[in-house]
């Protein structure tokens, strides 16, 4: 269990999350504010170079919907990684677009 390591991936997943909220955001305004139910419908509004480095397959979209029904954006949940780490913490995307990392009850 290297630290180094685990930081690097945690940098990468916020970094990577950040990038998708932008696609959704771009999804959003194009879709009647709706909320993609899938990462395969974000592929049309991220550069094709982007949307290959997405690591889809390590999030998955917990929120679904529509945005303007969002009351608490600070609160909602959009996605989250799949699995904890080694440390059990999972980052997760919220709907104002910060992230955070918690550590998962067992």
């Amino acid at each position: 269990n290297d630290p180094a390591t685990a930081e690097a991936r945690q940098v990468f997943e916020t970094s990577q999350l950040l990038q998708i909220a932008q696609t959704f955001i771009r999804y959003a305004g194009m879709n009647s504010n709706r909320i993609p139910a899938d990462f395969s419908e974000l592929k049309p509004f991220a550069a094709a170079q982007v949307f290959a480095g997405f690591e889809t397959n390590r999030y998955e979209i917990v929120a679904s919907g529509n945005w303007s029904a969002i009351q608490n954006p600070n609160q909602t949940v959009l996605l989250r990684s799949r699995q904890s780490d080694k440390q059990g913490q999972r980052i997760y995307l919220y709907a104002d677009g910060h992230t955070e990392i918690r550590r998962e009850s067992p």
